[in-house]
């Protein structure tokens, strides 16, 4: 797995609410995490809630708008 990746996915899940409404991580990200070989994101996309979210990108240091 690509380095890029996983220093993403370690920021995604350090910034994760504890108790955060349920939440995926969809797109090429999650088909690298199922086995899915040959393939290198860009970008990590999650699907959550908007209250969820918004406390990520807080506890990440940025402002929901």
């Amino acid at each position: 797995m690509d380095q890029r990746l996983l220093n993403g996915l370690e920021f995604v899940s350090r910034n994760m609410p504890l108790d955060a409404d349920p939440w995926w991580i969809i797109g090429s990200a999650a088909l690298v995490l199922s086995g899915v070989k040959q393939i290198i994101p860009e970008d990590i996309d999650v699907v959550s809630t908007k209250h969820t979210l918004e406390r990520f990108l807080q506890n990440a240091g940025a402002a929901a708008e």
